[in-house]
């Protein structure tokens, strides 16, 4: 979907890149679109960033999954209890359950972060109904609440 969004706009509109800005122009040689353009630029680039927060959301889970399953075969060698035994070992292992059960949650974290994406509630605070600064999103993408409601919470 987000190929064929980017191709409808550049068989629609002249495109170009300038000082980190995005210039659009009909083909028709006008400078200013029309409200139906604007219109329809906004609907792509709506559908164009949430396709871009779902693979991005789909990478983090996949990369949680797989360092779980990492830390969960670390898991299957038990260290030895005996008196005096198993001092590093046994807090590595204790160690690696913590890792586990963080895991588990940031993948169920993730997994509800991407149904929400899909469901277009992706990016707006659970409280305030405010969106969520993208940046904020960067560093927490399974965070339900905007900075604001993150910190009354505290």
């Amino acid at each position: 979907m987000y190929v064929e969004s980017m191709s409808v706009v550049m068989m629609k509109y002249r495109v170009a890149a300038c000082d980190g800005f995005l210039i659009l122009m009909g083909l028709d040689g006008e400078s200013t679109l029309s409200g139906n353009q604007v219109g329809e630029l906004k609907e792509v680039m709506v559908i164009t960033t949430a396709q871009s927060e779902i693979a991005r959301l789909e990478q983090e889970l996949a990369k949680a999954r797989e360092k779980l399953a990492t830390v969960e075969e670390q898991l299957t060698e038990r260290p030895d209890f005996g008196l005096g035994q198993g001092g590093t070992m046994l807090y590595e292992w204790e160690m690696n359950l913590a890792e586990r059960d963080r895991l588990r949650e940031k993948i169920a974290s993730l997994e509800d972060a991407l149904e929400r994406a899909r469901e277009g509630r992706y990016g707006i605070c659970e409280v305030c109904g405010q969106p969520i600064d993208p940046e904020r999103l960067k560093i927490l993408p399974d965070t339900k609440l905007c900075a604001k409601c993150a910190a009354a919470r505290r």
